[in-house]
């Protein structure tokens, strides 16, 4: 009974992940596309809601933004798992924007609260760490 109820919740979580890539390839905020992220020393947030990611790094009062693609998955994994967004950004097209999110727990270091989604952000040469949610 035990391995049936296993196999029962393998197929119901994979009816929810492919819902969720149909959701996300017909452009409406899912799991993948709908998020708020947040980073600390330097402090910065970024913005996913289904059309436009933006970056802004507080400590340089600078921003970008990317038109939001529909999420890369890692081999083997999907997007509900691991996506990256990556893109030029509107600001300077000469310039990418990559935008890692990871379905892992996540502290800010600053605060007691724990995130779902660990999220790193390359932009140009800076790396930057935080928490998604």
């Amino acid at each position: 009974m035990f391995i049936k109820a296993c196999r029962n919740l393998r197929t119901i979580a994979s009816a929810v992940a492919m819902l969720a890539a149909i959701a996300a390839q017909t452009g409406n905020a899912d799991a993948t596309t709908a998020r708020q992220c947040l980073g600390t020393e330097p402090f910065w947030s970024l913005t996913l809601d289904g059309k436009t990611i933006k970056f802004e790094n507080f400590g340089t009062e600078s921003s970008l933004s990317i038109k939001q693609p529909t999420p890369r998955s890692a081999n083997g994994r999907t997007s509900e798992y691991l996506a990256m967004y990556q893109g030029r950004t509107l600001e300077t097209p000469s310039r990418f924007l990559n935008v890692i999110i990871r379905n892992q727990s996540c502290s800010d270091g600053m605060s007691d609260e724990t995130y779902p989604y660990s999220v790193l952000v390359l932009s140009g040469t800076d790396l930057f760490d935080g928490c998604c949610r």
